[in-house]
């Protein structure tokens, strides 16, 4: 199946084109377990079928895919969750937290790893702007988490 059939929108995030997956035709993607000729194995169907999941339920937030080139003839596909923050999508995975002040426990988006920016052309400085983003604190008494949280949410 063709990439494009699955997508609602691509976008250019940090200079990388992503495609947007829309996800009412998620179950055609996991059916058919590839994209443009490419295999998808059941292990990374696994992943991406708790990706979607959280995205289906959390607004804001997207399945995306890029293109990862192996050489001058070959490439593959890989895949993040962005977040859509004032307009402006950031990539970001997402991580189950702890507070270590109260004992709050949730989900929380975290755009600060620097693995999420390896095909990025200036890596360095999306990882930057990753950094420097406002922070959200733990939502029961307010303080610090102990990664970079841009957005927070309950398990």
């Amino acid at each position: 199946m063709k990439i494009e059939y699955v997508t609602k929108s691509i976008e250019l995030v940090n200079d990388e084109k992503l495609y947007l997956i829309n996800m009412e035709l998620w179950n055609i993607l996991e059916r058919d377990n590839e994209i443009d000729g490419i295999p998808m194995e059941e292990n990374l169907l696994k992943s991406l079928s708790k990706m979607a999941s959280f995205v289906r339920k959390h607004k804001g937030f997207s399945l995306t895919f890029y293109r990862y080139s192996i050489g001058t003839t070959r490439y593959r596909w890989l895949f993040c969750i962005v977040y859509n923050i004032n307009d402006r999508l950031q990539r970001v995975q997402i991580e189950n937290v702890t507070c270590e002040f109260c004992g709050w426990k949730g989900k929380m988006a975290n755009p600060t790893i620097p693995s999420l920016y390896d095909t990025v052309e200036d890596r360095q400085e999306a990882l930057n702007i990753a950094w420097n983003m406002p922070v959200v604190n733990c939502p029961v008494c307010d303080k610090k988490l102990k990664r970079n949280a841009i957005w927070v949410g309950y398990i």
